[in-house]
């Protein structure tokens, strides 16, 4: 691999809309002129299993990466800081992070009944 390990073009990594039970597509279940297709007996190769196979992959792990880079920008931390994080410390940064929230926003719904005694000067 070279310079462009890790980066896909668009047609690489492209969602596709997969049909529900029922869903049909725009011509209904027999083609546009209203004939079955034929099936062709077309065995996939296992150099074409192993491409898709790597493409998948790699459209994974850009998917991935781009999450992960998303959630590192979204802790409050300097933006070169956050930069330079592996993905183990941005998920137990987010984990701590949002336990510290939890915890806050619990004590300020739950204020003090009975103050604190002052010491009398």
């Amino acid at each position: 691999m070279g310079k462009n390990r890790g980066k896909i073009g668009n047609s690489a990594c492209r969602e596709r809309h997969v049909r529900g039970p029922g869903e049909r597509g725009k011509h209904g279940k027999n083609g546009k002129n209203g004939k079955k297709r034929e099936k062709r007996e077309k065995r996939p190769t296992p150099e074409g299993r192993r491409e898709r196979s790597r493409d998948a992959a790699r459209c994974r792990r850009s998917r991935e990466a781009e999450v992960f880079g998303q959630l590192a920008l979204a802790l409050p931390f300097a933006r070169g800081v956050s930069a330079h994080l592996d993905k183990a410390s941005i998920m137990r940064l987010t984990i701590s992070y949002l336990r510290v929230q939890r915890l806050l926003a619990a004590g300020q719904r739950h204020p003090k009944i009975h103050p604190e005694p002052q010491n009398p000067s």
